[in-house]
């Protein structure tokens, strides 16, 4: 039986960048691991994002790999992953996973990496699913007012977009 992931809490995004922390922070708490709120997860690795509060994909597997966290991070090009489309299933474990992909943000116009947490991959109507712990929530929301919100997405959802990157517990 699954552990019920949903009863922590999801965390809204304080802004339009920072889905990484939001996430990060509802992990370690899923985890049972040392909290940490995301303006302390701003605090540890400030040096490490872009000028306008974005992280890039080399910058997501930096963070995941810090002692905080002990992840591992995989790229995943999804046209070239037949495996993905033959089976209808993400590689995830059993545990809370990130997953990122490139979106647009309307409201700012950026594009640029995004972050869900994703757990409970199972069968659904027209294929495997997700729960998806979305920070940015609601959207488009007002800055430190979203609360982040639980939902269900077919896998399809991210495999819409190449590359998407992959994170687990060690």
């Amino acid at each position: 039986m699954a552990a019920n992931y949903t009863s922590f809490p999801p965390v809204g995004q304080t802004d339009d960048t920072s889905c990484w922390a939001a996430c990060l922070s509802w992990w370690l708490t899923a985890m049972n691991k040392p909290p940490e709120s995301q303006a302390q997860l701003f605090d540890d690795f400030h040096s490490m994002f872009n000028p306008d509060g974005t992280i890039s994909p080399d910058t997501f597997k930096t963070i995941a790999a810090s002692p905080t966290f002990n992840m591992q991070v995989a790229q995943f090009e999804i046209d070239k992953i037949q495996e993905i489309r033959d089976t209808g299933a993400l590689p995830l474990t059993d545990t809370p996973n990130l997953i990122g992909w490139n979106k647009f943000i309307p409201g700012p116009g950026l594009v640029g990496l995004h972050l869900n947490v994703v757990f409970n991959q199972r069968d659904g109507s027209t294929g495997k699913i997700v729960t998806c712990m979305e920070p940015y929530y609601p959207d488009p929301g007002v800055d430190n007012e979203r609360t982040g919100q639980f939902i269900d997405r077919d896998i399809g959802f991210f495999l819409n977009t190449s590359p998407i990157w992959i994170a687990c517990a060690n």
